[in-house]
Order: structure tokens, then sequence, then C-alpha cells
């Protein structure tokens, strides 16, 4: 049985875009997100320094993410593919309890809109309305990919020679 090269086969490229598509889509998001904020505040106030430390955090996780799945292809590693779907978990958590950790940075009057303040008001037209949604994109796009790399992973598992289907 010969051994496919690299990013030859249906299930490697899958997986790769797969990976790539969830990682473009969630750098956007965290892109569009820090831009929002920083054209409204001063992240180097000490209230607002969490939200870019953790954007920071968000896209190097990605970009490691996608670095670890080329070389988990790369030496035909399956036990570092199962571990990129426990760090796919970890993200999509870390991406839902960041909803309501930027919320609480930004948020310090409840039930106000825009007319009293844009940035610490939960309101219609305020900036936590502005960036909420972007917020959200991210973990149910993980979690979107996390699904359909399940499906590749077990065709990796079978490629890989761990079990002949």
């Amino acid at each position: 049985m010969a051994v496919e090269p690299f990013l030859s086969t249906r299930p490697q490229r899958a997986f790769i875009i797969t990976v790539t598509i969830q990682a473009i889509v969630v750098l956007v998001m965290v892109g569009i997100t820090f831009r929002l904020v920083d054209l409204q505040v001063s992240l180097s106030s000490t209230r607002y320094k969490t939200l870019p430390c953790y954007l920071a955090l968000f896209a190097l996780a990605e970009l490691f993410e996608l670095f670890m799945a080329f070389d988990a292809l790369r030496m035909r590693n399956i036990i570092q593919l199962m571990g990129i779907l426990i760090f796919h978990v970890a993200l999509m958590v870390f991406a839902a309890l960041q909803v309501h950790q930027t919320k609480t940075a930004l948020v310090t009057q409840e039930g106000c809109d825009r007319s009293v303040s844009y940035v610490n008001c939960d309101g219609p037209g305020t900036l936590w309305r502005r960036i909420e949604p972007f917020l959200i994109v991210a973990p149910c796009v993980i979690a979107g990919s996390w699904l359909m790399l399940l499906f590749w992973i077990k065709q990796l598992y079978a490629e890989f020679g761990c079990v002949h289907i």
C-alpha cells in the first residue's frame, strides 16, 4: 500500500480547507471587533486592557491551529489530529466566554441607550450592541467547523492506516 503525497487526497484537502476557512472567518471577526473598540475607547486604559490581549491571544491561537493542522497532515499523525479537536473545543469555550467578558469590560450602565453613553451602555445603538454579533459568530463558526473536522478526521484515520474500511 503506497503512502499518498501530502494534501493529495480529498480528506486531507478538506481538513485543511475547513481549518483555513474557519481561521479566516474568526480572524476577520476578531479584527472587526478590535477596530470598532479601538475607534471608541483608549485601549491603554486599565478597564479595557483585557480586550486587545484576548483578541491577540485568539488570533495567535487560530494561526497555531492552522500550523498544527498542516504539520499533523504532513506527518500523518492521527494523535496530533485528535489533539487539534481538543484544542478546537477549548477555542470554542474561550470564544463563548469572551462574549460575556467583553460585555463586562465595556458595559458599566445597564438599560440605557446611545443617548446616554455610546461606550458604557448596553442598549440599542451602543458599542456593545455593535460588536456583539461579531463576538457571537466566532464560537458558532468554531463549533460548525469542529463538526466538519470530526467527519474528516474519521476519513483520515482510515487513510493513515489505522483502520481498514
